[in-house]
């Protein structure tokens, strides 16, 4: 088989605007570099509406819905069967055991992987079973397990005995803004030059704890122009816009919906992310590698953050006056920390991050730092 006919196979959930598809998107044509045809399936009720895009980067697109019957495995058998993929790359938690189970009945010889996005905290007889597939996964099954930050290896590790190789992941930066981007950010959205603007990124999930963000924002003070930015969008979008209605600081916040981050990031002077815990916030990483100070939450995910912490104001997201104080203390100086901003681009470098998973795919040790 010459190295440009193997076929490698991403499995995912439903495909939207969220952080593993903005990454298969950046690194899109780092795959046909190394020599794979990259594939993607999508177990969600549909294929997603970000398909399309990945489609168009290259990616040849599958879709088959999760159900709990055996229908579903026999079509993943005969999916498997048909396309005899080299490299099987798991990112969703939802039938992973049956993914890689049914993967190797298909091909003896195919490279498993998994990667945890996420501290999953289960407990009980799911955490038992859980604890049970990711040892029967790793010991008999030969899957090669990542996580994308210390924090998910470390839960791992201690909820289900399994060791877990830190392979951080990637961003696809654009140039550090010169002022430009930042203009033209601001004229696209109507806010003034100088407004003070702190920003969210993320879907309206209750662990991204947007509602504690909102309660925080209506106690700052109003003698000084300020915005929330609100980027992103789920079905609870609608009670946020409701709560900062009550609270009476519709007026202060200006919900985007879904757009490109880096582009709606250009126009803040500040990112914020009270998150209840994360598995890697790519969002934070992003507002990083812009030179944006940070507000983030003292919580497993975003403290692997760290390293970075001159440029980073910890909060402790239950309480809603720590985020307020943070974020105000970051309006008394606001500032760009261009230093930290390379540090962060080389450790989540694009082109670093896709070759330590080359590495894994062809069965080399991939360079976890």
């Amino acid at each position: 088989m010459k190295p440009g006919d193997r076929k490698l196979l991403f499995i995912l959930g439903e495909l939207t605007h969220s952080g593993v598809e903005k990454m298969l998107e950046a690194s899109a044509g780092l795959w046909q570099q190394a020599g794979f045809q990259p594939h993607i399936l999508a177990i969600g009720a549909q294929a997603g509406d970000y398909a399309a895009t990945l489609q168009a980067r290259g990616y040849a697109i599958h879709h088959i819905a999760f159900s709990r019957s055996p229908a579903f495995i026999a079509a993943l058998l005969r999916f498997h069967r048909r396309h005899a993929f080299q490299v099987v790359h798991i990112h969703t938690e939802q039938a992973a055991f049956w993914h890689a189970l049914v993967a190797r009945l298909a091909q003896k010889h195919v490279r498993l992987i998994r990667s945890v996005h996420a501290i999953f905290a289960f407990d009980g007889f799911l955490r038992c079973r859980r604890l049970l597939q990711r040892w029967i996964m790793r010991s008999l099954l030969q899957v090669d397990f990542t996580a994308p930050s210390q924090s998910v290896a470390d839960h791992e590790a201690a909820a289900f005995a399994n060791p877990v190789a830190v392979l951080p992941n990637w961003l696809d930066t654009r140039p550090v803004d010169s002022g430009e981007l930042r203009f033209a950010a601001r004229r696209e959205l109507g806010i003034a030059p100088e407004c003070f603007v702190f920003a969210s990124v993320g879907n309206c999930a209750e662990v991204k704890n947007h509602r504690g963000l909102l309660q925080a924002v209506a106690l700052l003070p109003l003698d000084r122009p300020w915005l929330y930015l609100h980027v992103g969008s789920s079905e609870d979008e609608a009670k946020e816009k409701a709560l900062a209605e009550q609270l009476g600081i519709a007026t202060r916040c200006l919900f985007v919906g879904r757009r490109p981050a880096a582009d709606m990031l250009a126009a803040a002077d500040m990112f914020v992310m009270p998150s209840l815990h994360e598995g890697f916030g790519l969002a934070a990483a992003e507002a990083l590698s812009m030179g944006l100070h940070c507000v983030l939450a003292d919580v497993a995910g975003l403290r692997d953050f760290s390293n970075f912490s001159p440029a980073i104001t910890w909060c402790d997201p239950h309480a809603a006056a720590s985020i307020a104080a943070a974020i105000f203390a970051g309006m008394q100086a606001p500032q760009r920390h261009l230093d930290i901003a390379e540090a962060v681009r080389a450790r989540f470098s694009l082109t670093a991050g896709v070759q330590r998973f080359v590495c894994l795919y062809d069965g080399r040790p991939a360079p976890q730092r």
